[in-house]
């Protein structure tokens, strides 16, 4: 470093204050050329704040603006494994001393005079041999990387009940789609809204190649999945949760089971009657015999945990536990949309079979 103007009767005193040693001690002022030496140039060898007092032969002095003086480091690469089989979308792995302070160039190691990439993450397209210098003013370093095969990662889309990008009813369950096949897939849901994780998987591998969700707000969702070559690749869609009018899915006829036994009565859903829906704040439903009277009630919908939990019917008079006979019976279902906050009836028949 050079002080303007350099005069052989001027004296410079140059300085420079040297960082903290942590953040508990104050920086340091270190003069590196004692004060009246007329030397107008310096040459620094750490990193610091540097400035220069003149002092002319009248006796007058000046100090200059303050610089910052770093240093850089000497090119360096430091190659981890070097693979020789490669997926299409992998970058070479390497690292740098101070990868800020670098530049770099890729180039075929058969004709060095054509450079493919300057930066520093490379994806080879082809099998061959790629040389890779890493420089800056202090020097240059290189590398040679040998690449044997480029394998094809996964190619897939994720479905949203058969669509891409789609708006869903809140509340109202779908199942994402990714492509069966896969040795891992790894499911992730991000709120639109907040940016943030949700709770719903997210992050958490999935062992399945769907992923069943029941929306309260808009997602971002995506899936991660790998090939028994460990070649990976992903997908992400955005499901859009709007309010939607209330409705109702009703079945119109069920076997009860009174003691299921074997794996398939206890798996069995038509062993109780009941109805699922979306969009409904509240609901209460009635199952009359043919004779008017009430047989069953409940305040609640969806698949039942248990026959006591309001949610269905399970062909036996609440009051007295006895099996109702087969036949024909009626339900009246009443129910409040979230949306409109509108109370409706609706009305039909069931028949019970057994």
């Amino acid at each position: 470093l050079r002080a303007v103007p350099a005069n052989s009767v001027f004296a410079y005193e140059w300085k420079l204050i040297l960082p903290p040693d942590s953040s508990f001690t104050p920086p340091k002022i270190d003069t590196i050329i004692l004060p009246g030496t007329p030397v107008a140039g310096v040459e620094v060898g750490r990193k610091g704040n540097l400035f220069v007092n003149m002092l002319t032969d009248k006796g007058c002095k000046a100090q200059s603006e303050i610089i910052g003086v770093g240093q850089l480091a000497q090119p360096i690469v430091l190659a981890g494994e070097k693979k020789s089989v490669f997926c299409d979308n992998d970058n070479f792995t390497f690292t740098t001393i101070d990868s800020v302070a670098f530049k770099y160039r890729w180039k075929d190691s058969a004709n060095r005079n054509i450079i493919l990439s300057e930066t520093a993450d490379f994806q080879p397209k082809v099998a061959g041999t790629y040389y890779l210098e890493v420089y800056n003013k202090c020097g240059i370093a290189s590398d040679t990387f040998r690449v044997f095969q480029i394998l094809p990662s996964p190619q897939f889309g994720i479905l949203t009940n058969g669509k891409r990008d789609t708006t869903v009813c809140l509340n109202q369950p779908y199942s994402l789609l990714g492509p069966p096949g896969y040795v891992s897939y790894n499911w992730a849901i991000q709120d639109l809204l907040s940016g943030k994780d949700t709770s719903i998987s997210a992050g958490q591998a999935c062992p399945a190649d769907s992923l069943p969700v029941n929306p309260e707000r808009s997602y971002r969702i995506t899936l991660r999945i790998k090939d028994r070559f460990e070649c990976e690749n992903e997908d992400s869609i955005r499901v859009f949760v709007a309010q939607c009018p209330a409705q109702l899915f009703i079945p119109n006829a069920f076997i009860p089971i009174q003691n299921p036994q074997s794996p398939e009565e206890l798996a069995s859903k038509n062993k109780l009657w009941f109805f699922d829906g979306y969009g409904i704040a509240s609901v209460k439903w009635y199952i009359y015999n043919r004779w008017g009277e009430m047989v069953a009630s409940g305040n609640s919908y969806g698949e039942p945990q248990s026959p006591q939990d309001g949610r269905g019917w399970d062909g036996t008079f609440q009051k007295s536990g006895l099996q109702c006979p087969t036949g024909t019976y009626k339900y009246m279902i009443e129910y409040t949309g979230e949306k409109d906050n509108v109370t409706k009836k609706l009305a039909g028949n069931l028949t019970l079979i057994r």
